[in-house]
């Protein structure tokens, strides 16, 4: 497969990105970063001279460069949708990052163009494939019978000792019930792939021990359309030696699925109750949900494949529940 050529915007959180694309052997098969851009060129330059890349002025300026395959785009979810169609416009593929956007609306007339244009744009989660852990448990439902989903519960939690920095994550209105949005996603579209569509949700949030102005602690219930319910609880404020722990349980009709990491998070177990069964599975941490699918993104530029209408979908899910955890939180 050739290698596709990228430039990376947004480098708050992308500078954790360009880090990974210019270490990461495994990665470098299918993906050669080229250059940076960042709203602070300041910023851009000190990371673009750490690995020897082009520092790039704007959206537009890669957008008109000959040569560039791809784009990631790591800025904000608020309004990103207005970024990414700059662009799927221009006929570049992008990889960005979860959530992917706050208005679901925005989501589904960005990936609308991108169809229309057949120009892949992928991101971490949902993911654009299958993962090892989706597929044991589509495997256990379909093997087991286990029935319609009746319950579920996800939590996660890391100690974040964070400050003020001006940044999206300060503006309760770009961050809303900020551990859900940028942590609880994961879970949130786990429920979604395992129940369902959302129909209602309801959100309590509270600051513990942050430093910023948003919330470092927030749950929310989710009523699918299937009448299962769910609840997603996330706090940057738990310390207990466990880091992501991303616990899950989910009962259906005819029996419950449980998740949780073990060995300091080097593995995952995966366990099946059933009336007459028992089951267990472990899968390392990079057969997970929540990993960018390098080869897959690499494959659909060089074949020009767009997404599937049903990745689209799980997308726009996504970016719905994300538009009611804004309004809820308000």
């Amino acid at each position: 497969m050739k290698e596709i050529t990228m430039v990376l915007a947004g480098l708050n959180f992308g500078r954790h990105i360009v880090s990974r694309l210019m270490t990461d052997t495994g990665i470098q098969k299918y993906v050669r970063l080229v250059g940076v851009c960042d709203f602070d060129r300041s910023k851009a330059e000190k990371i673009a001279g750490e690995y020897n890349l082009e520092v790039f002025d704007s959206i537009e300026s890669i957008c008109r460069t000959p040569g560039i395959d791809a784009a990631g785009l790591f800025c904000g979810p608020c309004r990103r949708a207005e970024v990414l169609e700059k662009f799927v416009a221009a006929g570049i593929p992008v990889m960005t990052t979860k959530p992917f956007e706050l208005s679901s609306s925005a989501a589904e007339k960005v990936l609308a163009l991108a169809a229309e244009k057949r120009v892949p744009v992928h991101l971490n989660s949902p993911a654009p494939e299958p993962t090892a852990a989706q597929n044991i448990l589509r495997q256990w439902i379909t093997e087991f019978q286990l029935g319609r989903p009746v319950s579920a519960h996800v939590e996660t939690y890391i100690k974040y000792s964070e400050k003020p920095d001006g940044s999206w994550m300060d503006d309760p209105a770009r961050c809303p019930a900020a551990p859900l949005l940028r942590l609880g996603i994961y879970g949130i579209n786990t429920l979604i792939a395992s129940c369902g569509d959302i129909e209602s949700v309801k959100v309590v949030h509270s600051r513990i021990s942050t430093g910023r102005p948003t919330a470092d602690n927030a749950a929310m219930l989710l009523r699918f359309a299937n009448g299962a319910i769910g609840t997603v609880s996330a706090n940057f404020a738990t310390d207990d030696g466990r880091k992501y722990p991303d616990d899950l349980v989910i009962h259906f009709e005819h029996g419950t699925v449980k998740r949780r990491k073990i060995d300091n998070g080097t593995k995952t177990v995966f366990e099946l109750f059933t009336p007459d069964e028992y089951k267990c599975q472990t899968l390392p941490p990079d057969q997970l949900d929540g990993q960018y699918q390098w080869q897959a993104f690499a494959r659909a530029v060089n074949e020009k494949t767009p997404n599937s209408a049903e990745y689209n979908r799980k997308i726009i899910a996504s970016a719905r529940a994300m538009e009611m955890l804004g309004l809820e939180s308000r």
